[in-house]
């Protein structure tokens, strides 16, 4: 019964979700399609920031384990 009464509340959530989602690009499409000149060079230049920010995380961190892994080969405390 608790199961029954669980699936009823997730299907009641998951429909109201989708409802207010579908509406909201419905309501939304015309400002998105007028503004669009603004946010696809917006949307590239985000993109391109958050690609290069991650790249130098990545070679910092390869970097780091580099020389742990030659650390640990020298027979030093990685610590």
């Amino acid at each position: 019964m608790v199961l029954l009464v669980a699936t009823g509340i997730l299907l009641v959530l998951s429909g109201a979700a989708v409802t207010t989602a579908v509406i909201g690009v419905i309501l939304l499409a015309p400002i998105i399609i007028i503004t669009r000149p603004i946010w696809v060079p917006v949307g590239i230049f985000l993109f391109f920031s958050v690609a290069t920010v991650l790249s130098i995380c990545g070679v910092g961190l390869a970097a780091a384990a580099v020389l742990v892994v030659q650390l640990l080969i020298k027979g030093g405390d990685a610590r």
